[in-house]
């Protein structure tokens, strides 16, 4: 015999059905901006606990307001924490919101305004953020041939 599961909604399976859509592109920014798998996994988690408090039909372009809410976790996780990844990389010279920026605009290409409005600052500052990013990226790193640390 069956037991019929109530906890189980229709719209529920119809939200997971939204955000499966988008998993792949969630985990794929996350990892981008942090440099960890594990921790990117812990990003579209949060991302996923978020999406369900929410109620889908106001929000207009779900796409990009999945993409904002994984690149705000990523901020948070990157603000707490404590240890660097092992192998430097050229983003681990970056503030989290530079590495955020700098992610979202050349390896996305998501526009400036939706970064803005992640980064909650005025486009222009946006824009200056994304361009400083980019110089800092290409800087060598004194003594490694790689790129400088902040």
């Amino acid at each position: 015999m069956t037991v019929p599961d109530h906890d189980r909604l229709p719209e529920h399976d119809g939200l997971a059905e939204q955000f499966e859509r988008f998993r792949p592109h969630l985990r794929a920014v996350a990892y981008r901006v942090l440099g960890s798998h594990a921790e990117s996994e812990e990003a579209v988690r949060e991302t996923w606990i978020r999406f369900n408090r929410i109620n889908p039909d106001e929000v207009d372009d779900l796409g990009a307001w999945l993409t904002t809410v994984v690149s705000r976790v990523c901020l948070d996780l990157l603000r707490v924490r404590t240890a660097p990844p092992a192998a430097p990389t050229a983003l681990d010279g970056l503030t989290p919101d530079e590495r955020v920026s700098f992610v979202m605009r050349d390896l996305f290409h998501l526009p400036v305004d939706q970064i803005a409005t992640t980064l909650e600052q005025p486009t222009a500052a946006t824009r200056r953020l994304i361009e400083r990013a980019r110089r800092r990226v290409r800087e060598p790193r004194p003594g490694s041939g790689g790129f400088s640390p902040r």
